[in-house]
């Protein structure tokens, strides 16, 4: 059961990662695209 548990974390833990990762690169991709309208 522990086990389990732990196991669900870790995916729960990855997601987010997964999400944070996402988000940081979608805000990147605004700037660059910012950048180059201004250019």
């Amino acid at each position: 059961m522990k086990a389990s548990k732990k196991k669900k974390n870790m995916k729960r833990n990855y997601l987010s990662l997964k999400i944070r990762k996402r988000k940081s690169e979608s805000k990147r991709a605004l700037k660059k695209e910012k950048s180059e309208t201004i250019d």
